[in-house]
């Protein structure tokens, strides 16, 4: 996916983000997704050779967790990732809903980055959002989701030896708070 396509997928989130006018606590919908699975995450950081910044940050994961449950929450895909979206002329569709649910704003924007290594994703999902969520809180919960999923997938990425991007650790690295 282009860079443009990336942009597009930012500001679509941001705006599907922004369209909720039914309670988020529905039983249907997925509910702190990130903290549940954290919460049955023990990784042994020992038995993997990452970058040192993969294993403090996971050591500081239950202040981020605090962090994220005092953010503004939104509808959230659960996977925004390059690899489920589909794109043609028609435009850009996210397939696999599975997971769709309330996450803290930010959080799908998290995914995209993530798979994307992007930087410029923000200004663009802010600018979706049309002001309806606090700015400030959008970026704590997009760093903190970026460093809490993308320190777990670099300690799932190890365990199968799977290369990390080139750029991974330090895309992460640059997102903490």
């Amino acid at each position: 996916m282009r860079v443009r396509g990336r942009l597009a997928s930012a500001g679509r989130i941001a705006r599907g983000a922004n369209r909720t006018g039914q309670s988020l606590q529905q039983p249907w919908l997925a509910q702190d997704q990130l903290a549940q699975r954290l919460a049955v995450s023990d990784l042994d950081w020992s038995a993997v050779d990452v970058d040192a910044r993969f294993p403090a940050i996971w050591a500081r994961r239950d202040n981020y967790l605090a962090q994220l449950s005092n953010l503004q929450r939104s509808i959230a895909h659960g996977d925004f990732s390059v690899g489920n979206l589909h794109t043609d002329e028609a435009g850009v569709i996210a397939l696999d809903w599975a997971t769709l649910g309330s996450s803290p704003v930010g959080f799908d924007l998290a995914h995209l980055a993530l798979s994307t290594q992007a930087e410029s994703l923000l200004p663009v999902y802010l600018d979706g959002l049309n002001g309806q969520f606090d700015a400030d809180h959008v970026e704590r919960g997009y760093r903190t989701a970026v460093c809490l999923v993308g320190a777990s997938r670099a300690h799932w990425m190890a365990t199968r030896s799977k290369a990390l991007p080139p750029t991974y650790a330090d895309f992460i690295a640059g997102h903490q708070l």
